[in-house]
């Protein structure tokens, strides 16, 4: 999408389904606390001369703790990028060589791949990599749902 010349990224999301346990893309939305969905498509069945639109919408109930939102990024096979996926980010010289498998995550207003807290000289920062500086030599190996263990070297 663009607007006056700026280019803005799309939002989708992606959940795994309660009733088959596969993914399912779409926007999100959430019907009560306990009800999380994903609207993967919405069909248009019929535009009349008063510009009233019928359309056709299926919700896909999903299980919560799998929602991930797209970065709007793609890694450097052109795999899109979401919250909770695995990345492996991995540099040669001459650049400063990076070879690490960090989770993405939204914090802040920013995606990261990597983020944690370290303390140096008893001052506490922030750590990982800001996704959007790194894209380009990172590739999805999986995700936090389905290969955790990815995460431990495994």
């Amino acid at each position: 999408m663009k607007l006056k010349g700026k280019i803005m990224r799309e939002i989708k999301f992606r959940g795994k389904r309660v009733d088959n346990g596969e993914w399912t893309y779409g926007d999100y939305i959430e019907v009560t606390q306990k009800n999380h969905n994903i609207l993967p498509k919405v069909k248009i069945l019929n535009v009349k001369d008063n510009d009233t639109i019928s359309i056709k919408y299926d919700l896909e109930r999903i299980e919560f703790k799998t929602l991930g939102q797209y970065t709007g990024l793609k890694d450097k096979n052109g795999v899109e990028i979401y919250e909770g996926d695995i990345c492996h980010i991995k540099n040669e010289p001459p650049w400063h060589p990076i070879d690490e498998i960090n989770e993405v995550i939204f914090k802040d207003g920013v995606f990261y791949c990597g983020y944690r807290f370290c303390s140096i000289n008893d001052i506490q920062r922030q750590n990982g990599f800001v996704l959007q500086d790194v894209f380009d030599i990172a590739e999805v190996i999986g995700n936090i749902h389905e290969n955790p263990k990815l995460l431990k070297g495994e």
